[in-house]
């Protein structure tokens, strides 16, 4: 069943808030994990710059996706989410092994752990994923969109 109150502004608006309150909080969780020597929290914070680069990606495609297919896009664009799935992935990867590279630095030369950094970090970014959540949370009752 379609919903008319839920338009593509407020897609458009949900997006935004989410790409900014993610990229800012992941600056501040990478700030964070540097100084609490935390692996994990670096580890996050880099999950966290790949959501904000999915939600960046995917707020242009909502944006694209309205237009018109055109004579030299006669399928649409459609196809913009495979371009968008392989920079994501590519990210992904780079990531992943310079993070590995990070945490073996760490097993040779361990430091001190700032333990209360890291928890209060973690509650705020619970709560900032919450919020991001709830912002693409349209209160309707079809099953498809619940899941």
């Amino acid at each position: 069943m379609n919903h008319p109150h839920i338009t593509h502004t407020h897609a458009s608006t949900a997006f935004r808030y989410a790409v900014f309150a993610n990229l800012l909080f992941s600056c501040f969780e990478m700030g964070v994990a540097f100084s609490a020597h935390s692996s994990s929290l670096l580890a996050d914070a880099i999950h966290n710059f790949g959501d904000v680069l999915s939600l960046g990606l995917s707020w242009f495609a909502n944006y694209i996706l309205t237009k018109r297919a055109t004579s030299l896009f006669s399928y649409g664009y459609k196809r913009l989410s495979i371009i968008a799935a392989f920079i994501n992935s590519t990210v992904l990867i780079g990531s992943s092994i310079w993070l590995a590279f990070s945490a073996i630095h760490h097993l040779y030369q361990p430091q001190h752990l700032q333990t209360w950094m890291m928890v209060g970090t973690a509650l705020i970014g619970m709560l900032v994923n919450g919020w991001t959540a709830r912002l693409f949370h349209h209160h309707d009752h079809d099953i498809n969109q619940a899941s």
